[in-house]
């Protein structure tokens, strides 16, 4: 995606976020981290991202349309811009992060705190790909694209880590959503 860095648009982040977000990646991104302070980073990466008053209007929006059943391309907005690439890049990012998290508790030996973060990545993608719009049909394809193949791999390692816990019914529940998306990017680049 040919996005500007997000991370300087000040409409979105602000600069003590930005300068938070920054130390935590440093932190989390040096090989000698500890195997929980990358744990506690990557979790305080995620409270940033949450707090962000836009990302916070695209969470209440998808949790409105989710109540009511029903997908808007503009969220109900007037504004066809509600939803810069700027900020699909951020929501992106964090549904990523989630998934590291989730990876690094379940390296750490806590299922069921990477059973939860996987649950709530899929969560964050599957809004990410029904709700998305952009000012550019292009961002679009490309955001959606990434968070389609990045919702297929939590996917299955959300019904791996069920699946180690014993919950076999959830695991292939988990498996069956997985195919349902696999099919309905298949049926999307067909038509």
């Amino acid at each position: 995606m040919n996005v500007a860095d997000p991370y300087a648009d000040r409409q979105l982040v602000d600069e003590a976020t930005h300068r938070s977000l920054t130390l935590c990646r440093a932190i989390i991104s040096n090989p000698n981290t500890d195997p929980n302070i990358r744990i506690g980073c990557l979790a305080k990466c995620i409270s940033l991202l949450d707090t962000l008053p836009k990302v916070r209007d695209f969470d209440a929006q998808a949790a409105s349309e989710a109540k009511h059943k029903m997908r808007s391309t503009n969220a109900g907005s007037k504004d066809p811009n509600i939803w810069p690439p700027q900020l699909m890049q951020i929501l992106l990012d964090r549904a990523t992060i989630l998934k590291d998290l989730a990876t690094a508790y379940r390296q750490n030996g806590g299922a069921q705190n990477a059973a939860y973060n996987f649950d709530r990545a899929v969560t964050l993608l599957e809004s990410l790909i029904q709700t998305s719009h952009f000012s550019s049909a292009e961002a679009n394809g490309d955001t959606k694209t990434v968070a389609r193949n990045t919702l297929l791999q939590v996917l299955g390692d959300w019904a791996d880590i069920e699946q180690s816990l014993g919950r076999n019914s959830k695991a292939a529940k988990i498996r069956m959503r997985a195919d349902k998306w696999r099919f309905s990017q298949i049926v999307t680049k067909s038509v």
